[in-house]
């Protein structure tokens, strides 16, 4: 069956209907640059661009519809488009998405977090994909467009819906989550991410919180218990959840144990009711580790634990720029392990990625070795969390460092004294620094936020192949 009809759009949305009978729609997208043939396109007018601008691209790339504003309509006089006229093109969306959502008789996830929602998102679709028809949003559309997007895209046969849902301010994740209205929904840490956004950790916090507001009757809450600010969590979570089920290293409902670590792949155990499930990953790192335990969990709540579901495990690959590992030969003589964390960063995952790399397997002549650029959207602690990373950087004797962007500056003055430490403005300029100083069998970390461009040291890595 096709994801949509033109018919079903429109009554979902309330849309007028031109020249779009007996249309069939495969997917929905809201760029026209990347749609697949036979996609819906939304024209919708964001801040710096006008969607409008591109419907005649869109079916030039094979739209087979477009969504439209019905105040544009004098624009498109005369071309004969498929065409779904309404009121405002994103809650056209919004509306889609509900719909979607009405329809699915699945099992529906949502999770949040500091870090980690991302790669736990992957890792659930790996898992579930091993039980059944499984839908999960593509890259990080966890905003006020991609979590609609998502849903619109949802087939109406998933069996497994899991949605990822971000924030920057208060108040923004309850309106997303009353649409996706999960049965299960997670937490996987709380930090200080896009701290500048709020006055205090607490009040994050507060914000992920909210995940728990959309939960559907006898929904489930996942909680990391071994995180500071736990009990704020449950205590929202129990105003709206029917139950919560706790995981950590060490406490909780779920607990798990790391039997081996072999070349940056994990084998782990998880504790549930006196009962042991191994699992293996093709990454490390406690963090990771964290999150496939919040994995674990949405098992437990679904009641799908099982071999095939364990498995699964096995099938998620952290990707480019989150925990990939690779053994790169920079020359005949020189070979090492990059451990690619360059997508994002913030005080909780820089802190969970460096103890990773001093995890990683060496020989007595290598080096843990950390390229770090800025942690961004700190707001005035920002010096300070920037600053902290030293104590761990020398406690784990991780030596040399590279430093890439201002915020890095106040950590390079206090490494200094201590270590083999390089500071530059931008990331291009520490390259000749780093092909310098690297050695044989070096196990190398790249970690910094998107905005400061830390995949430019990653390709350049790749480049001395």
């Amino acid at each position: 069956m096709p994801l949509w009809t033109a018919q079903e759009m429109a009554e979902a949305m309330n849309a007028e209907m031109t020249n779009c009978q007996n249309i069939e729609i495969d997917d929905i997208s809201i760029d026209s640059r990347t749609l697949t043939k036979g996609a819906a396109y939304f024209a919708i007018q964001g801040v710096s661009q006008d969607g409008h601008l591109y419907v005649d691209n869109a079916f030039e790339h094979g739209a087979h519809i477009a969504v439209i504003a019905k105040e544009k309509i004098e624009e498109f006089a005369g071309k004969n488009h498929p065409l779904l006229i309404v009121d405002d093109v994103l809650f056209a969306l919004e509306q889609l998405g509900r719909a979607a959502r009405e329809r699915c008789s699945g099992k529906i996830i949502a999770i949040t977090g500091s870090a980690g929602k991302t790669s736990t998102k992957e890792m659930m679709r790996a898992v579930y994909a091993n039980i059944g028809k499984t839908h999960a949003s593509l890259a990080s559309l966890n905003n006020h467009w991609g979590v609609p997007l998502t849903l619109a895209r949802m087939p109406r046969d998933t069996e497994f819906g899991i949605f990822e849902i971000g924030m920057n301010h208060k108040n923004e994740i309850t309106p997303l989550v009353a649409m996706v209205r999960p049965h299960i929904a997670c937490v996987t840490t709380v930090g200080a991410a896009h701290a500048g956004h709020f006055t205090s950790v607490e009040e994050i916090a507060e914000a992920k919180a909210e995940i728990f507001s959309g939960l559907e009757d006898e929904g489930i809450a996942l909680l990391p218990i071994e995180n500071d600010y736990y009990s704020i969590l449950q205590q929202y979570a129990g105003q709206d959840a029917h139950k919560c089920l706790s995981f950590g290293a060490q406490k909780g409902d779920i607990t798990f144990t790391k039997e081996e670590i072999d070349g940056g792949r994990a084998h782990l155990s998880f504790s549930y009711k006196q009962a042991n499930y191994p699992i293996n990953l093709k990454t490390s790192g406690q963090h990771m580790f964290s999150n496939a335990a919040c994995v674990f969990a949405s098992l437990v709540a679904s009641g799908n634990i099982s071999e095939k579901g364990l498995k699964g495990f096995g099938n998620f690959d952290p990707g480019q720029g989150r925990g990939a590992l690779d053994i790169i030969t920079l020359s005949p003589e020189v070979k090492i392990t990059l451990l690619d964390e360059s997508y994002n960063a913030n005080p909780i995952s820089m802190a969970a990625t460096l103890l990773s790399l001093s995890e990683i397997k060496k020989d007595e002549e290598a080096r843990h070795v950390a390229i770090l650029g800025d942690m961004l959207e700190l707001g005035e602690q920002s010096q300070s969390y920037h600053e902290q990373l030293a104590e761990q950087i020398l406690d784990l004797k991780i030596n040399p460092v590279f430093l890439v962007g201002p915020e890095m500056q106040a950590l390079y003055e206090k490494l200094k004294p201590h270590i083999d430490v390089h500071w530059t403005q931008l990331s291009g300029d520490i390259i000749p620094h780093i092909l310098k100083k690297l050695h044989n069998n070096d196990c190398v970390l790249v970690k910094g936020s998107l905005g400061i461009r830390m995949k430019t040291v990653i390709d350049a890595l790749k480049e001395n192949q």
